[in-house]
């Protein structure tokens, strides 16, 4: 099941003209059928998954791969993550990073790893992006 206000929130994104992209720890071959069947891939710009288990978060790879695909430098780009490897990974490739307080997370606290944000509903994402206008 997809979270309440996600495809609002990723829509409004869109349309605004913000690059969305997935980046996950899960294999490609499960991320992107589950990303298509939730009806999200029609927001996203691409997935990425790691190759190998060295490239999995928090290592910052797949986030500066995704910085280089977009074309953007790494604090020009955000980071919403729900687990402390996001945070971490978000941080070690020089993002601003935004944790959603719930999710896969498992109740850990994120605040502790000083996030720029965090949010309770995702789309409160909108107001923090707003100022990135």
């Amino acid at each position: 099941r997809v979270y309440p206000g996600v495809v609002e929130t990723l829509q409004r994104l869109s349309e605004s003209g913000f690059a969305i992209c997935c980046i996950t720890n899960k294999d490609g071959k499960f991320a992107l059928p589950l990303l298509a069947a939730a009806g999200l891939s029609r927001w996203l710009a691409f997935t990425l998954s790691p190759a190998t288990r060295e490239e999995r978060k928090p290592n910052p790879a797949m986030i500066v791969a995704a910085t280089r695909k977009l074309g953007v430098d790494p604090q020009e780009m955000v980071y919403v993550g729900d687990t402390a490897t996001d945070i971490l990974a978000a941080h070690a490739a020089g993002c601003p990073a935004i944790a959603v307080s719930y999710g896969y997370n498992h109740k850990r606290p994120l605040g502790e790893l000083s996030p720029e944000a965090q949010i309770d509903r995702f789309p409160d994402l909108s107001r923090y992006l707003d100022r990135a206008e």
